[in-house]
This record gives C-alpha cells, structure tokens and sequence, in this order.
C-alpha cells in the first residue's frame, strides 16, 4: 500500500512479507545469541522449541541487574533494546516529574546502561536495534558513529517489528548504520539504493535547517 505519511519509500507494510520472513533460510539466527529486553509476555511462545531461552526479570534502568545479566549471557550476536513505556501524556507543566522521569530512564538512560554492559562482550559483527523515540533516535546516533564495529540502528516499531528485526540484524542491512527506520518500509526498495542512505542524512534526526546561511 502507499504510505500513510511521507516516505523514502514508495511501499508500505502493515503485514509480514518474503523479503523479512524470518523463515527464509538466509535471515536465520541459528548459532547466534540474540538479548531481548522488554519482552512481551508470550515472546518464549513464538521462539523456536529448539532454542535456548534465558529469563532476566528486573527494570532496564538497574544499571547493577543488567551488568549482571551481561556478565551471566557472556559474548552476543543481536541486542534488541525492545523496553519502553508511554510515560506521562499532556502537558509537561501538567505532569508529574515522577512520571516523566520515570520514562527517561526507561526509554532512554537504559540505552546508556545496556551500551556499558553489553557492548564490550559483542562478538564481532554484532547487531543493536533499538526501538525507538526522538531521544533515543540521536542517542543511537552518537553510539554508532562511537563503536564502527557494531551495527546500531533505531526502529520505529508500529505494527509489524519482529520480522523486521530479524531482517535488520543481517549484514544486508549494514547501510541503515545509526538511522531511524519505521519497520513499514519496504526493505526491497531500502536495500535498492544503499549509497544514497549511508551518504545522507536521511532517517536521522537534526536542526532543520542547518547549517544556516548568514544574516543581514
């Protein structure tokens, strides 16, 4: 279908397709290990009865929890730093500083603690999608250009993640290093021109407008 708001791409997803069947022989994670924070519920019922699963209850924002895990799990293939929450909505002068903190270090300080604990233990390679908000966004940004030798991109998640995920965790999606991608996109016509993404600043998030031109 046509995107709903402006695009890179001409096709949009609101369902699974070929190209991120995770099913597809060449999108397998099998060997791999694969750090999930904020897992939904039922996620152990949708991973394969064949793979080992591990479970870290806590808050991503425990800086002493996560090293922890990080020390348990040892080296990784893919981390997806899949916890957020809403936080307060409204006005800021109308919410709670509590609720709108509580959110910060959830959505955004976690990213920090999860990047010291994990990063260092990243088999070479390894893969980082976060999904994402504004902050976040620039965050990943600063972590990307910070560690070349791991892929770091921020993902918009709206309806169809997972399978993205899994198609974005690959070598193929290489191109895409430090950007803010909505899983909607087609991945076919991202894939298409991947100069042009790696050589702009498409999918990044800035000061529009800048470098301005002078007064007077």
């Amino acid at each position: 279908m046509q995107p709903p708001v402006p695009s890179p791409v001409p096709t949009w997803h609101n369902d699974t397709y070929p190209a991120i069947n995770p099913a597809a022989p060449e999108l397998s994670q099998a060997g791999k290990t694969v750090i999930i924070t904020g897992a939904l519920r039922d996620t152990e019922a949708l991973i394969s009865h064949d793979t080992k699963v591990s479970v870290f209850p806590g808050s991503v924002s425990d800086e002493k929890l996560i090293k922890h895990v990080a020390e348990s799990i040892g080296t990784w293939d893919v981390l997806i730093l899949n916890a957020a929450i809403n936080g307060a909505v409204g006005h800021i002068m109308k919410s709670s500083l509590e609720d709108i903190w509580e959110a910060y270090e959830t959505n955004t300080k976690s990213i920090i603690i999860a990047a010291h604990a994990f990063f260092p233990r990243a088999n070479k390679g390894a893969s980082v999608v976060a999904v994402s908000s504004a902050a976040q966004a620039k965050l990943v940004e600063f972590l990307a250009v910070e560690n070349p030798d791991l892929f770091i991109c921020s993902v918009h998640p709206v309806e169809l993640p997972a399978h993205f995920m899994v198609w974005i965790s690959q070598p193929k999606a290489r191109f895409l290093n430090g950007k803010f991608v909505f899983a909607n996109w087609d991945v076919e016509e991202m894939s298409a021109k991947p100069e042009e993404w790696k050589s702009s600043d498409i999918a990044t998030i800035g000061l529009v407008g800048w470098p301005f031109g002078f007064a007077g």
